[in-house]
């Protein structure tokens, strides 16, 4: 190996032990904070020695503890729900505790587990840091090193406050407080009575063991910063057997180490510590203890985006001989989930090595995690048996499900063409692979039943993609069926008792700390990693990307049952340790390389801040550097977006007059029309190509589209038993005692798909009562204006109709036909006028069409109620045809404006009533025929709309461009 870069940390170490122990170091063990360190300790005393030796052991911190401990750390979530049995046991069963199941105990359950760990991590006494609230009223002083008098103060009038116990709230904290001594004992003695342990227990329990066989003759202990109390008492143990010696690594510049002085917080904790333990490393040696203030090339840079930022690696490689340098080369990243980004940047043909796990929550089998407990919670309806189509659908589409069933995609196809807006397990069973996916659960809401299925699942396409030897498809699946199978287990021990919306928490929160490892090279290559793996390790050339205020320091919060004056007067870890900490990771990152660049987002989003990290701004205002500034710009242009016509083919307009299955003439609704003069080619999306809009994928929540909907069939309900009766005024005010069974009947067809005479309306949700309660408002509102037009007699409901319609197109004879449903077809017996009546729930309009060619002109058809005149006109000319004798009027039923005293709902044109649809039949036929003519004409393109206002509430909007 050739030693070019030879002024690392770790090497001086090295050299150190060779100096000091030789070759034989099989009985000498060295100690790291992390694991990363080892591998390249190896290579420089195998290097430095020149010649074979015997390796020593390298271990963690942690496994030094636990070699040496016969407990074992029991699994997070066990934890937390022996915790909550033990809460349970000891918190009284009267008042709002009592309500906490472990749903809501769950959250901060892990606040209190965490508590408890640092509590025993260093040292700490509970029944003191938990003592009861009076004793801390008679707090007076402190040593100064802990609090001040104005935290002293502070702390007695909390706990002043809460002793009072003249409310409830006061007397549960007290309850609380004083019973987590006995909760914390009992916690401690049903884990060690089982073997088990948190780790601050276990670490406690070692610290605290009177006789200890240490294996190794000497232990090593190399660059650790901040140690815990417990951390400090097995060092302290071994070098009083003269087994220890300390590797400290720092920089003059934040540490002076003659007076073991901090100059800056990165230096707080090592100071504390060298007097105790001394440096086996001379300090005085400038080459590894004088290197900040050394000449480097620092530079900062702002982008507006972390993606961007990632887009600055291949360019960053190429200079400076930063790709040749490989594994002294770095890119780290202060925030990890920038992992996926930056790997898709580094150029191809890198040598990499990335000590960051991918994330598992970024992956396909996470995202399908996601849709199996989405399936089994907001999918599956109360009835236990069904499920809701956007549910199913969004499963269907997911990429793994190929491996569940090949028929998937058809399943979804004939779901949406048939409409099934609620399939049930039956329907939804078309194979082995479909059984197991949309199996009926023996009991919604048994969590676990859901989480056995989920692991099924899991395990199914593990079994079934053999195709499939994608290592990152393979690893993820079974790290998925893993995390399963593990609440499975805990489940089945009855540990884990919750509701199916905690489990999906729950699933989300391990997911989210769950990375899957790269393969590769460790100690070769550019290393790309995030801040923790830094510990330890020298580069010449470092990117330190996404370097932001929240990022650097890390997860600097203060959540926590104990109170800071409580934990910094009994030693236990503040918001100030993590800050001086973090503090020290990033000094000693930059301390020996000679080039730097930081990067950080200069947008907030969020919770994200747009401010550097405040380490770098104290390096640009008291550091003794230069720093370059610059900013990353996205070097993109923006492009004036064109949408583009799409020509009118022989095969498009084959495919338009082609009857659908068994019709003779080729039809076109209404509503077909309305969509062409507003967009001609949202019209060739969706009536040519067939694409569907996000309305097929109906659910239970009560958009407009299906609040209009359950109010025509209600209204359908309350007059269809009516039908050729000459209803009296005192006929219509019965129709107010049939609203309530009508709007539920209609709920019944509508929201929930079922038969509305055989099914019941089960349970409303409080959004689904509210909208109940409005469109039972709306119906009464509507027999109010029936009222005032009686007698009336009504004709049908719901009705359809249709005609033929003929044109010349290109010298030929085109026909086709027209038709749809009439909400409502009535006859005012006052002047025997027919009505052609559409209910309309939404907004009234502000504006009307003044003439019927207003109605046809694209231009200018910019309100919507030009496409319902279209409508409803279109069905009086059809109706009008069938009763040559009677007057046949147009009418827009707007049911807000219904109880208006003068509202009348006929169609008008510039204010003047429609009182015969006759009367402009010859105009309206004639701009119907033009239109129809245009549409089926090949010389004439499907043209996007001129009014981009329509685009923002367009489906296809993104493939016009």
């Amino acid at each position: 190996m050739s030693m070019t870069h030879n002024n690392t940390f770790l090497e001086h170490v090295a050299q150190d032990i060779i100096a000091r122990f030789g070759t034989n170091l099989a009985t000498t063990a060295v100690v790291f904070p992390n694991k990363r360190a080892s591998l390249f300790m190896n290579e420089y005393l195998t290097s430095i020695a020149d010649k074979p030796i015997w390796s020593p052991a390298y271990i963690t911190i942690s496994d030094l503890f636990r070699r040496h401990s016969s407990l074992e750390v029991a699994d997070q979530i066990e934890l937390i729900c022996r915790l909550y049995a033990v809460y349970s046991k000891h918190v009284s069963m009267q008042g709002a505790a009592a309500e906490y199941s472990l749903d809501h105990f769950y959250g901060w359950g892990e606040l209190l587990l965490a508590d408890f760990d640092d509590l025993d991590k260093n040292m700490g006494d509970a029944d003191k840091i938990f003592a009861d609230l009076s004793s801390y009223q008679q707090l007076t002083t402190a040593p100064a090193d802990m609090l001040d008098e104005t935290q002293l103060a502070q702390l007695r009038r909390l706990f002043g406050y809460f002793a009072e116990t003249d409310s409830e709230l006061k007397a549960r904290f007290n309850e609380l407080w004083g019973k987590l001594p006995d909760i914390y004992h009992d916690f401690r003695n049903g884990l060690a009575k089982d073997g088990l342990a948190y780790e601050g227990m276990l670490y406690r329990n070692v610290a605290e063991e009177p006789d200890i066989d240490f294996r190794y003759d000497k232990y090593l202990f190399v660059g650790f910063n901040m140690m815990q109390q417990v951390e400090q008492q097995m060092c302290r143990r071994l070098k009083a057997q003269g087994k220890a010696l300390f590797y400290w690594d720092f920089d003059h510049y934040y540490l002076d180490s003659k007076s073991c002085e901090a100059k800056s917080e990165a230096g707080i904790y090592i100071a504390k510590y060298l007097e105790q333990f001394p440096n086996a490393l001379p300090s005085a040696d400038d080459s590894l203890y004088n290197n900040i203030g050394k000449p480097k090339d620092i530079t900062y840079i702002s982008a507006q985006t972390d993606n961007i930022q990632a887009k600055l690696i291949p360019q960053w490689l190429e200079q400076k001989g930063r790709k040749e340098a490989g594994r002294h080369t770095a890119i780290v990243l202060a925030d990890e989930k920038l992992l996926p980004t930056v790997v898709s940047n580094i150029p191809p043909g890198i040598p990499v090595n990335i000590t960051t796990g991918y994330p598992l929550a970024l992956s396909p089998a996470a995202s399908l995690l996601n849709l199996l407990i989405t399936l089994r919670t907001d999918g599956l309806r109360p009835d236990g048996c069904s499920f809701r189509l956007k549910a199913v659908s969004s499963l269907l589409t997911h990429p793994y499900i190929i491996y569940i069933s090949d028929q998937a995609m058809k399943l979804r196809s004939k779901l949406l063409d048939e409409r099934k807006y609620f399939p049930t397990c039956k329907e939804l069973t078309i194979d082995e692979g479909t059984g197991l996916l949309f199996r009926q659960p023996a009991e919604p809401g048994d969590t676990a039943e859901t989480i056995t299925w989920m692991a099924e699942v899991m395990e199914f396409i593990g079994q079934h993609s053999g195709s499939n030897d994608d290592p990152f498809f393979q690893e993820t699946i079974f790290r998925s069926f893993t995390l399963t199978n593990r609440i499975k287990l805990l489940s089945d021990r009855g540990l884990l008792d919750i509701k199916p919306q905690t489990l999906e928490r729950l699933l989300s929160q391990i997911v989210s700390s769950t990375s899957v490892p790269f393969h590769g090279e460790p100690a070769e290559g550019v290393q790309v990693m995030g801040v923790l793996e830094t510990r330890n390790l020298d580069f010449d050339h470092i990117l330190f990307l996404s370097c932001n205020e929240g990022n650097m320091p890390k997860g600097v919060n203060d959540s926590s049952f104990i109170p800071y004056s409580i934990r910094k007067f009994y030693g236990l870890t503040t918001i100030d340790n993590k800050v001086a900490i973090y503090a020290y990771y990033f000094n000693r990152l930059i301390q020996r390389t000679t080039d730097i660049t930081l990067t950080y987002n200069t947008t907030t989003e969020g919770t994200h801040t747009s401010e550097m990290s405040r380490f770098m701004l104290q390096m640009m205002v008291e550091g003794p550097h230069t720093i370059s500034r610059e900013s990353l710009l996205a070097g993109q242009t923006p492009m004036r977006t064109v949408q583009k016509a799409v020509s009118k083919t022989d095969d498009i307009i084959r495919k338009l007059l082609t009857p659908k299955k068994e019709a003779k003439l080729p039809s076109i609704s209404p509503s077909a029309l309305g969509m062409y003069l507003n967009c001609q080619l949202r019209f060739f999306f969706a009536h040519v190509v067939g694409l569907r809009e996000d309305e097929d994928e109906e659910d239970e929540d009560i958009d407009a589209r299906i609040f209009g909907n359950i109010f025509h069939s209600a209204a359908e309900f309350l007059y269809c038993g009516k039908i050729g009766r000459i209803l009296q005024a005192d006929d219509l005010r019965k129709l107010h005692k049939e609203v309530d069974s009508c709007v539920e009947k209609a709920f019944v067809k509508e929201l929930f798909g079922q038969d509305p005479t055989t099914a019941r309306l089960g349970r409303l949700n409080g959004l689904q009562e509210i909208n109940s309660e409005v469109i039972k408002k709306y119906l009464h509102r509507l027999v109010e204006a029936d009222m005032a037009k009686a007698p009336l007699t009504i004709l049908a409901t719901e009705k359809w109709v249709e005609r033929e319609f003929s044109t010349m197109v290109g010298g030929k004879v085109v026909t086709c036909k027209f038709g749809g449903i009439i909400d409502r077809v009535d006859r005012t017996e006052s002047d025997g006028k027919i009505r052609i009546v559409d209910y309309k729930t939404g907004r009234y309009p502000s504006s009307w069409p003044k003439t019927v060619e207003e109605i046809f002109d694209s231009e200018r058809n910019t309100s919507i109620p030009a496409n319902y005149y279209l409508q409803t006109m279109l069905y009086s000319s059809i109706v009008r045809a069938q009763n040559p004798q009677t007057p046949v009027v147009p009418a827009l039923l707007y049911i807000q404006r219904a109880s208006n005293k003068d509202y009348d709902p006929t169609l008008t044109f510039a204010k003047e009533p429609i009182g015969d649809i006759s009367d402009y039949d010859d105009e309206f036929n004639q701009m119907l025929q033009q239109l129809v003519g245009e549409m089926f004409s090949t010389d004439i393109d499907f043209a996007p709309t001129t009014d981009r206002t329509r685009c923002e509430r367009c489906p296809f909007a993104q493939l016009c461009y």
